[in-house]
């Protein structure tokens, strides 16, 4: 059954307000000049949602959605009317900040606090989809019982079952040959990758700094991370030579592969897999078929997150009000998502408000 959407403050300025942080409600809790000032600013109601929705276009800042902190009474009002949500969101960038060392981001004990109360409510669904592999991505989040989907979905683990797309799991010796040829042009001198079902997942290559004996100087500071199904190419340390590593990428692909491969591009990254149609997109259009009365949601912050952006904004056009809600982390330039926060700070806000709300509950 609906519910009545929970209301929100709303700002002298008519925007409303976002949720309060934890440091906000202990400050209000303890009565002191904190949460003095968070309570005068909170306890304006001279302009409802309604009211902010009108004066706030729904696409400003020159074809960028609008942040989500000006919009919650949108985002309320259709969490109040579902039956239920399903929440996905990636990894690195949305839960957890982007590090110079791909082995360093981790879940926060407040992120995972609340994905757990989230995901024990019968009428939420969490969905954690990466370009991680699979057992990597599990094992970082540790958050029993949500759906982990592993290199962009194509390693899916849900309801006690683990799936591998059947082509890309073929096409693993190509990804390795690129590898390989990678290696050898950069100079890396270790390797640690994986079996297919992620018992053993690919590691991260040492940094590139040497020749590759060929009379080419290497590309310092690249890492090469071999996660079987597909790699990733890692220039955060060498963003000045991003096109070269671009180049070389390429070049691999064409020259070794020998089975169609395709090569992507991310926040200094360059990422090598199977040419198959699968992606975050269609990760999330089957996770939301088995949940089809339920509000499908999507957090994310790369380029390889806007194929779940295009499928939740079905029918809704750029920034709509389509099949479900996209919400962008970062800048929100050239994104199909309805809505964005600035950073990995405001996804932590979206979190707070879902799991004070009462969305998904019996």
């Amino acid at each position: 059954m609906a519910r009545e959407p929970a209301s929100r403050p709303a700002a002298s300025d008519g925007r409303s307000r976002p949720p309060p942080t934890t440091a906000d409600r202990t400050a209000r809790r303890a009565g002191g000049a904190a949460g003095a000032t968070a309570g005068s600013a909170t306890d304006d109601d001279s302009a409802t949602d309604s009211d902010a929705v009108a004066e706030t276009p729904l696409v400003s800042d020159g074809g960028r959605p609008p942040l989500l902190d000006d919009r919650f009474g949108e985002v309320a009002e259709r969490t109040a009317a579902t039956e239920g949500l399903l929440l996905g969101l990636d990894f690195d960038g949305t839960l957890a900040p982007i590090e110079a060392d791909p082995d360093t981001p981790a879940l926060s004990s407040a992120h995972r606090a609340a994905l757990e109360a989230l995901n024990d409510r019968p009428g939420v669904a969490v969905a954690v989809v990466s370009g991680r592999a699979l057992a990597d991505l599990r094992s970082r989040v540790a958050v029993e019982g949500v759906v982990y989907a592993g290199n962009h979905g194509l390693e899916l683990s849900r309801n006690g079952r683990t799936a591998i797309h059947p082509i890309a799991a073929k096409r693993c010796r190509a990804v390795d040959r690129v590898c390989s040829a990678l290696e050898e042009r950069f100079a890396a001198t270790r390797d640690a990758g994986g079996g297919a079902d992620g018992s053993a997942n690919g590691g991260v290559e040492d940094s590139v700094d040497a020749g590759n004996g060929n009379g080419e100087a290497g590309i310092g500071g690249v890492e090469i991370e071999n996660k079987t199904l597909t790699a990733t190419v890692h220039y955060r340390h060498a963003p000045e030579r991003g096109s070269d590593v671009r180049r070389a990428v390429a070049e691999a692909v064409e020259h070794v592969a020998g089975d169609p491969l395709r090569v992507s591009e991310g926040k200094r990254i360059v990422e090598v897999g199977p040419a198959v149609p699968w992606d975050k997109g269609r990760t999330m259009g089957l996770l939301a078929d088995d949940h089809p009365a339920w509000l499908p949601m999507y957090v994310g912050d790369d380029t390889t997150d806007e194929t779940a952006f295009r499928v939740l904004s079905d029918e809704g056009g750029r920034h709509g009000n389509g099949r479900g809600i996209g919400i962008h982390v970062g800048p929100g330039a050239d994104t199909a998502a309805a809505y964005r926060v600035a950073d990995p700070a405001g996804v932590e806000r979206l979190l707070e408000w879902l799991v004070e709300s009462d969305v998904g509950e019996a």
